[in-house]
């Protein structure tokens, strides 16, 4: 039996690993809890949403049986309404929930992997190169965001569970795997791919194929189609599924779904000229670049990489896997709201992406850890300036413009925070040109006559109309 001076010094270099791995995290994410709430989803999940602003204990109750702007995620909220009673309408507090929630996550992203790689230097870099990279920033600086960091929580402690308690099965082990899918789901929807990652780690521990792997996850797939058929139930009824694009066939929305995935891993390697919401790419008669119908054959050369991966490096082939199955489901196969990708929908799958590219350059390569750790730091620097562009909501559409000068959100939106500061002409500019890309605008054309009349004295207090 080992000494307690053993046990000490066996686990003083994991908690001087875990202390650097939460202090590099926090010190990169720190920016964020200088910044304001945006008016960009921030208020309709805060101080304007009376599910959050009522103190009846009763509401809590309510949360968990309403729908909310056609999402079910009662824990993401229900957190809003908690710190609503210590905070109110103070942004650094929820800032810093957001941040200590990453700093979490990171933790848990490097427990996941020390068990998965067995190497506690290999699992660190991973998880600090996941954690700081700078598509992470929208899910962590965004407070309405909360949700994907929530969901990564309990997805990331429900794969550590089955893992810690896969040699020694009972009712309790699958209890908890159970409740913490289910706190998943109920954080963010697309936790639904959780029973299919846990077949993929069963696959990269080289358990042997069984029925018994397939019957223990009936529960969890059950739950995850229940909440799927949930979410889609409510995202059809507030009209989110319906993207403003024609009609498409079944090979339209495959290129998509490709252009959304090859958009992720370049971004991964290439992380420039981010933005808030991206534009679908159409053409002036509204319809998809020609060029689309060639992106599903970039399928056959992924598919055949995921073949040599399968055959030669289980890890590796678990990490582009469980990318691969994270991400799918925000891949727009079936079109939800206007964008055609958002930063945070990497939160989750990006370690599993992070992950493959770890293994695979230490195992090609002596001087993959350093070259790691470098890029690791050396990545830092834009993640902390990208945070600052969420600073506020006018800093935010100012930079969503200088990417996509046609989006006529961001103009609307932009206009709105400049009234709010009593930029009247400037304001009144930026809902000009909302109106002259988008005639039919209501909400740009009932902004213009309002900046207008107050332009003149007269009209009431600014207006805060925002188009999500």
């Amino acid at each position: 039996m080992p000494s307690a001076d053993q046990i000490r010094t066996t686990h003083q270099p994991l908690a001087l690993a875990m202390g650097l791995l939460a202090f590099l995290v926090f010190v990169a994410f720190a920016p964020a809890l200088r910044n304001d709430f945006l008016y960009w989803d921030d208020n309709i999940y805060t101080f304007q949403e009376p599910l959050v602003t009522d103190g009846a204990p009763t509401t809590l109750m309510k949360i968990f049986r309403s729908s909310h702007h056609g999402n079910y995620y009662p824990i993401t909220l229900a957190s809003f309404w908690i710190e609503y009673r210590i905070a109110g309408m103070t942004p650094a507090v929820y800032h810093l929930t957001n941040v200590l929630l990453h700093v979490i996550n990171a933790l848990l992203c490097f427990r996941l992997l020390r068990l998965i790689v067995g190497n506690m230097t290999l699992a660190w870099l991973a998880a600090l190169l996941f954690a700081v990279h700078p598509l992470r920033v929208e899910a962590v600086a965004w407070i309405s965001a909360r949700k994907d960091l929530l969901a990564a929580l309990f997805y990331l402690s429900a794969m550590i569970a089955y893992l810690r308690t896969s040699e020694r099965r009972g009712i309790g082990g699958h209890l908890l795997v159970f409740v913490l899918h289910a706190c998943a789901l109920m954080s963010k929807g697309t936790a639904v791919t959780l029973p299919v990652a846990l077949l993929l780690l069963d696959f990269q521990q080289r358990r042997p194929f069984r029925a018994a792997l397939i019957l223990e996850k009936v529960p969890l797939f059950a739950l995850s189609i229940a909440f799927g058929l949930v979410a889609i139930h409510f995202q059809r009824e507030i009209g989110a599924t319906n993207s403003g694009l024609p009609s498409m066939t079944l090979y339209q929305r495959l290129s998509i779904s490709s252009f959304a995935g090859l958009f992720y891993l370049g971004k991964t390697f290439i992380p420039t000229n981010l933005s808030a919401f991206y534009l679908y790419p159409l053409t002036e008669e509204f319809k998809l670049p020609s060029w689309f119908a060639l992106l599903p054959l970039a399928i056959i050369p992924v598919l055949g990489v995921m073949l040599v991966l399968w055959r030669n490096h289980r890890t590796a082939f678990f990490g582009a896997a469980f990318f691969a199955v994270a991400i799918a489901p925000v891949l727009q196969f079936l079109s939800v709201g206007a964008a055609i990708a958002a930063d945070r929908y990497t939160y989750l799958p990006g370690i599993g992406l992070t992950l493959a590219i770890v293994v695979l350059l230490d195992a090609v390569t002596r001087h993959a850890r350093p070259l790691l750790l470098a890029v690791a730091l050396l990545l830092i620097v834009p993640t902390t300036l990208r945070i600052t562009v969420w600073r506020d909501t006018e800093s935010l559409m100012s930079d969503q413009l200088r990417k996509f000068p046609t989006s006529v959100f961001a103009w609307n939106d932009r206009g709105v925070a400049r009234m709010a500061r009593g930029l009247l002409a400037e304001a009144y500019g930026d809902y000009s040109v909302a109106l002259l890309l988008r005639p039919s605008d209501p909400d740009a054309a009932d902004n213009l006559a309002r900046a207008w009349l107050l332009l003149q004295g007269h009209g009431d207090s600014p207006v805060t109309t925002l188009t999500p």
